[in-house]
């Protein structure tokens, strides 16, 4: 049997959703620009997954995707 750790919290998954969406309801910024945020949101996913990473540098690093692509969704 094997343990796995968790290594998300509650609050960094709803940044995480938060970022998604944010970058899904951008209407001003290039595709290329959105599609760069997103393999962001993958690479830090992934460092929080690997143990590079821990949720709550996690959740900052959401947060400000998601306030980048606030500020310029209609």
């Amino acid at each position: 049997m094997s343990t796995t750790a968790t290594r998300w919290t509650r609050n960094a998954v709803v940044a995480r959703l938060a970022a998604s969406d944010a970058i899904d309801h951008d209407t001003v910024s290039t595709l290329r620009v959105r599609a760069e945020s997103r393999l962001e949101l993958l690479r830090i996913m992934s460092a929080v997954e690997g143990g590079h990473l821990d949720a709550a540098s996690a959740e900052a690093l959401f947060e400000t995707i998601r306030t980048a692509h606030l500020a310029l969704s209609a």
